[in-house]
């Protein structure tokens, strides 16, 4: 059978996420055991991971929340592994060639999107793993859009945003930001309450986005962005922009 230590090699080495869990208390002290991003069993000799076991560790695989909780009774330390959060861009101006840059030096892979071709210029996001042109709902897929997922859209125009929302409010996508001000931002709520979307829905959006920091310039502004997807990652609640 292989060890917990060579499993968590192979989710790594695949590029897929999961947990290398340590057993800390109860008869299986000190053993480690190894589950996949859905919380199935990879390395568990003795059977430790039920199915209520497998739900909590989904739930903190899909949260990146490392730490101490207690599974059947016992107290184990969950470690996340496996590849950082990815980022979609939708914009190609100015903030997200600061934000691209940022989010990369955090953790994030970035992809950027953006339906105009003269802001497509793939020298100006050197560190992103994508630059391509066309519109962000024809270009992302349903399966890309899960709970490692975050996506920032700096289009603030109808006619760029009004198949991109509906599509993310029907994701599992972890975070959706939305640049504009206060009144583009209700106007854009109003248009998807028209869609039969509910507060709850229209609460997923971080609109206007970003932490209020004062920012003004292209670099603040990116830096008030990272501020709260950071935040959103790691499960604070700081005050943002919308307040």
């Amino acid at each position: 059978m292989v060890s917990a230590l060579d499993a968590a090699r192979q989710v790594v080495a695949a590029g897929r996420t999961g947990a290398l869990v340590t057993v800390l208390s109860g008869p299986h002290r000190w053993e480690r055991l190894v589950v996949d991003g859905d919380g199935r069993a990879i390395a568990d000799p003795h059977g430790v991971i039920d199915h209520g076991a497998a739900a909590i560790l989904t739930g903190l695989i899909g949260r990146e929340a490392t730490g101490v909780v207690e599974l059947g009774g016992a107290e184990v330390f969950v470690e996340v592994i496996g590849p950082g959060p990815t980022l979609v861009i939708c914009g190609a101006g100015p903030i997200a060639e600061a934000l691209s840059a940022m989010a990369t030096r955090a953790g994030f892979t970035v992809d950027v999107i953006d339906p105009r071709q003269a802001f497509v210029r793939p020298e100006r996001f050197e560190t992103a793993r994508s630059v391509r042109q066309g519109w962000p709902d024809q270009i992302l897929s349903v399966d890309a859009l899960d709970s490692r997922t975050f996506v920032v859209s700096l289009l603030h125009e109808a006619r760029f945003e009004a198949d991109l929302f509906p599509q993310l409010l029907r994701s599992s996508v972890r975070y959706i930001g939305a640049l504009g001000s206060h009144r583009t931002h209700a106007a854009r709520l109003d248009r998807l309450r028209s869609e039969d979307f509910t507060e709850a829905d229209l609460e997923r959006i971080h609109g206007p986005v970003g932490l209020d920091i004062g920012a003004e310039t292209p670099e603040e502004i990116a830096v008030s962005i990272l501020g709260e997807m950071v935040a959103t990652r790691r499960g604070a609640d700081p005050q943002s922009a919308r307040k």
